[in-house]
């Protein structure tokens, strides 16, 4: 009887030694499994918190995209006014130099050369050709011609 009683003993004894291996490593893989778990929930959450972000920063771009389009609208507009203007102020400016290149011209013609009206009123108060041109800073042909012509009209 003690034989078998040795031989339950060693059973038992080799039954419990099995049992603690597999309880180890059934641990093991439930550690393994809760750990696997564990990261999976850490990860779902990063990917929330990065779909989060995600999305405020979309909106925030495409706020700032329409603020940059509302701008380009308005500028594109101040830019047609100012090309309107600056038409408006060449026409203005190239007027202006037109009649004043003109009035200058006309002043320049009646400073410089003198009329015929005044180089027949000093013949007729007796000067000569030579006087006149003289006077009047003229050539002497150009005197004697306008007297010339002075003396055909009155012969019409």
């Amino acid at each position: 009887m003690t034989d078998i009683i040795i031989i339950i003993l060693l059973i038992s004894a080799g039954f419990l030694v099995i049992y603690f291996i597999l309880r180890n490593r059934f641990s093991r893989l439930i550690r393994k499994n809760t750990f696997i778990d564990e990261m999976k929930k850490e990860l779902n959450k990063m990917i929330v918190e990065m779909n989060e972000v995600t999305d405020r920063n979309i909106a925030l771009i495409e706020d700032k995209m329409t603020h940059l389009t509302n701008l380009l609208t308005k500028t594109e507009k101040k830019i047609e006014v100012l090309k309107r203007e600056h038409e408006r102020y060449s026409i203005v400016r190239e007027i202006a130099e037109r009649k004043e290149q003109e009035s200058l011209k006309n002043m320049a013609e009646k400073e410089i050369k003198p009329s015929r009206e005044e180089v027949i009123a000093l013949y007729y108060q007796g000067f000569s050709a030579q006087v006149i041109a003289s006077r009047l800073n003229m050539p002497v042909g150009e005197v004697e011609l306008v007297i010339a012509l002075e003396g055909e009209k009155k012969h019409e």
